[in-house]
């Protein structure tokens, strides 16, 4: 597993340096090639209040023998201080980021899949609605990107 921040520099809307004010996102290899042309992004629930490593690593183990690259979320959550729209902003900029890794890392930026459970399952499925195209216009080469999910899986999701 590799880890790597959303944003060079300090994420917007941060309350410090903290590693709690820090999103980041945890890449998992694929185990095989089934699905390898493409990817998924993991929310995990946790009430907006902590982070289940049994809806984020858990679920990327077993995507990784399905053959997907994996990425889970680490947003920042309301037990540092964080409210909407802070979350949904980790969540699209996480989308972004895994879609500009898609020709590096081999699979098909068309094929990003978004699952999240409980609060997880909340933060996707407001992606899911309120995702946009990106800004063609900004000098981050990211977040000129779609942050639209090709596909949402909700597991129990707080809606």
């Amino acid at each position: 597993m590799q880890t790597i921040p959303l944003w060079e520099g300090a994420a917007p809307h941060a309350k410090g340096s903290a590693a709690c004010d820090v999103p980041t996102l945890d890449i998992y290899e694929p185990f095989g090639s089934k699905f390898s042309d493409a990817a998924i992004l993991i929310l995990p629930g946790g009430g907006y209040g902590g982070l289940s490593t049994q809806e984020g690593e858990g679920f990327a183990g077993v995507f990784q023998l399905q053959g997907f690259k994996s990425f889970v979320l680490n947003y920042r959550l309301g037990s540092n201080g964080y409210r909407h729209p802070v979350m949904l902003t980790d969540a699209a900029r996480a989308m972004r980021l895994v879609r500009s890794r898609a020709a590096s890392d081999g699979f098909n930026p068309d094929k990003i899949v978004i699952i999240g459970s409980s609060a997880g399952g909340h933060l996707a499925a407001t992606l899911l609605t309120k995702w946009d195209e990106g800004s063609p216009s900004d000098p981050d080469p990211v977040e000129r990107l779609s942050s639209r999910p090709d596909l949402g899986i909700l597991c129990y999701p707080v809606i």
